[in-house]
């Protein structure tokens, strides 16, 4: 493994197949296998702090995982939440800095890239939004602002450490239109977070879960109660 500091908040490290294969590792896991993709990544953090004495602050990173040539990976995390690299192969903004550093794209890769595009198609059917409310009232004001007559597939969790909310709404059966302005107008009362299902195991992981069901629909009859 490689590492290297792109920012004070941000670190790329550069891992081999060969790194991969003595944690039993392969790119398929990050979408097949979440409790061996997250226990990998929890330790690529940890040997940051080793390699370059990276520190984690507020236990919230951005993570964007990218293919190298000869099945290597390129995994850049940060705690600046405004890099938004949540998106797992999507945000392929700097991937060719990196190839010209460690060689152009093959074959593999590209077959590699075709399969993942494949695979995100089938994602984007079960779409997810995560939003970072700074109080329980702020989430309470936007579900009573939502107008429309639907039940929402959401939930909501709380992050005791910094006393946030996070409130993930899924696409589920909603139209792309309706989907698309309840996610615009999450953003008058939030920030968004991402939309990755890594994201959400973490949530998952770290956070106290609130309302595990139709969260906006309960908080929704809440506020208007």
């Amino acid at each position: 493994m490689k590492f290297s500091r792109v920012d004070k908040d941000t670190i790329r490290c550069i891992i081999t197949e060969e790194d991969m294969k003595e944690y039993g590792l392969n790119i398929e896991d990050f979408f097949n296998d979440k409790d061996k993709s997250r226990e990998f990544l929890e330790s690529i953090v940890e040997q940051a702090e080793k390699e370059v004495g990276y520190q984690v602050k507020n236990g919230v990173l951005a993570i964007q995982i990218m293919p190298l040539p000869r099945n290597g990976l390129a995994i850049t995390f940060s705690e600046n939440g405004s890099k938004n690299f949540m998106d797992i192969f999507e945000q392929m903004k700097d991937v060719e800095n990196v190839m010209e550093e460690y060689g152009n794209t093959d074959t593999k890769v590209k077959k590699t890239q075709e399969k993942l595009e494949t695979k995100e198609k089938v994602k984007s059917q079960s779409a997810l939004k995560i939003y970072k409310f700074k109080s329980l009232k702020d989430v309470e004001q936007y579900c009573c602002s939502i107008t429309f007559d639907k039940i929402f597939t959401s939930k909501l969790y709380k992050n005791d450490q910094g006393n946030s909310y996070y409130l993930i709404i899924n696409k589920g059966r909603l139209s792309a239109a309706i989907y698309n302005a309840i996610s615009d107008l999450a953003l008058e009362f939030a920030d968004f977070v991402s939309d990755s299902p890594l994201y959400l195991a973490y949530c998952e992981e770290h956070y106290k879960c609130l309302i595990k069901k139709k969260a906006i629909n309960i908080m929704r009859n809440i506020g208007m109660g």
